[in-house]
């Protein structure tokens, strides 16, 4: 019979733990920044019998500039997350 090792089973579950919700976090930071809407733009009023015909995105010219970058960052730092936990799956 083999023995667990304990002490690194738990690193490699913390560790994908730590990775799995930073790469979610920062997909869900992503998704944020790109709703950004403009500075001055008033919010949306939705009404209880809205059907759902209004469509909720924002623009990109009505977006701020800032918000695009950021969001395009956040997603390439989660792709990187996944690469890199493949990666080290495949090697």
């Amino acid at each position: 019979m083999t023995a667990i090792d304990w002490p690194a089973f738990l690193l490699v579950l913390v560790a994908s733990l730590v990775s799995a919700v930073a790469a979610v976090s920062l997909f869900a930071v992503g998704v944020r920044l790109l709703a950004a809407p403009a500075a001055g733009a008033a919010a949306a009023s939705f009404e209880p019998d809205d059907q759902g015909e209004d469509d909720p995105t924002t623009p990109a010219d009505a977006r701020p500039v800032g918000a695009t970058v950021g969001a395009i960052a956040a997603f390439a730092v989660a792709a990187a997350v996944a690469v890199v936990g493949v990666l080290l799956i495949i090697h």
